[in-house]
């Protein structure tokens, strides 16, 4: 939010006018003729419009399936395209893509030929409220944190394959927040990027959740006796949801007195993952590096907002 002065104008004898921000008009794609809401609340007047958006469209040309890259759909769909027409040579390219838009909320494949179909989004509506997504975010990173240490802690490696499954819902909000923020904004316009940095952070915390959980899964069928995470690693482990927690309740309540007690604790779960790197190997070694990833995440999104 910020002030802008304006100038009133005089038309005849009764009618006064007011221009509005060339800015503010673009971003909510204000055009002539078009109807705003004006309230009355004292001595201010709130201006809002529920302006309809263009639906944008774009091609996106494809060539086989052994050449798809799913990121070449998803950054048209964090854009904010609307509509995307896929060109392609190798049928095969719509499974590919089906299994791409899983986790590209809103996003259907709604018509279909032998060289080419059209991807639509049909949730435009959904795309109101960027706040309760993000909150949901941070909801699902919280449970996949305490999920992941139970499942080191209880030695049930086998559930820890349901984080890939919280991981690829994960992918999908935070792939709807980047959507929202590229075509709305956020409420305060100037912290936009702020509240793109931290989507990408909670997106990355949950790669590390799913890579680590890989590797234990993985291991444990391979050796086919359950491995062993040390109970050094997990207390750092539980520093680390702590952690993590201590953001997410300053971020919410705005309480800057966490903050110091959030920097004694980083410190204290630096200081324990260097001694682990220094004297162990093999799966503390690796534990210990995707626990660095995340608390350097957390720290990097905390230096954003504070």
């Amino acid at each position: 939010m910020f002030d802008i002065k304006r100038k009133v104008i005089q038309i005849a004898n009764s009618t006064q006018l007011v221009s509005l921000p060339r800015k503010w008009a673009l971003r909510n794609s204000v055009r002539k003729g078009d109807e705003i809401d004006v309230k009355e609340d004292g001595n201010k007047i709130i201006i809002s419009t529920e302006a309809q958006e263009d639906n944008e469209k774009t091609t996106l040309n494809l060539t086989t399936a052994e050449k798809f890259l799913r990121r070449s759909l998803d950054v048209l769909y964090r854009y904010g395209y609307d509509e995307v027409e896929v060109k392609y040579d190798d049928p095969a390219i719509v499974e590919l893509l089906q299994n791409a838009t899983n986790e590209l909320l809103g996003f259907e494949i709604v018509s279909q030929g032998t060289s080419s179909c059209v991807i639509k989004n049909i949730a435009s509506g959904a795309e109101a409220d960027f706040s309760n997504v993000l909150r949901r975010l941070f909801i699902m990173i919280e449970s996949m944190l305490k999920d992941c240490y139970n499942y080191i802690e209880s030695k049930d490696y086998d559930s820890l394959k349901k984080i890939k499954h919280f991981d690829s819902v994960v992918n999908k909000f935070t792939n709807f927040s980047e959507r929202i923020l590229n075509k709305k904004g956020y409420k305060e316009f100037k912290k936009t990027s702020f509240m793109y940095f931290i989507v990408c952070s909670l997106e990355q915390i949950s790669d590390e959740l799913r890579e680590m959980s890989d590797y234990l899964h993985e291991a444990s069928i391979k050796n086919k006796s359950k491995i062993v995470v040390s109970k050094e690693v997990l207390d750092i482990y539980k520093l680390v949801q702590e952690h993590f927690g201590l953001f997410y309740k300053m971020f919410y309540n705005g309480n800057k007195e966490l903050l110091y007690e959030k920097k004694q604790k980083r410190l204290e779960i630096h200081r324990r993952i260097n001694q682990i790197m220094e004297s162990k190997k093999g799966v503390d070694n690796i534990i210990a590096k995707h626990i660095h990833c995340i608390v350097n995440n957390v720290q990097h999104m905390s230096i954003m907002v504070v």
